[in-house]
């Protein structure tokens, strides 16, 4: 509840979301691991309806078959690199 609570510094300018409940999952004593885990997970839901929306949006918007080809490409390589970072 304490690293949920947490998410709420993200509302201030300057302050990131992960940094905020890895700092709160570390203060509570959790391994550096467990804490990294549990942030990313944590922000799964939001990020992923945050992408939902923006993609609604651009479908409404009428986005060519070339901008989501250049989206798609886009989100492989994001993810890919991410999942790698996260991975080393």
């Amino acid at each position: 509840m304490m690293v949920g609570i947490a998410q709420i510094g993200a509302l201030i300018p300057g302050v990131s979301r992960s940094g905020s409940t890895l700092t709160a999952a570390l203060a509570l004593g959790f391994k550096r691991e467990e804490a990294a885990r549990f942030s990313f997970l944590l922000g799964l839901p939001a990020i992923a309806l945050a992408g939902f929306k923006e993609m609604w949006e651009l479908h409404k918007a009428n986005l060519d078959p070339q901008g989501w080809a250049i989206l798609l490409v886009g989100l492989a390589v994001a993810s890919i690199s991410a999942f790698v970072a996260i991975w080393l």
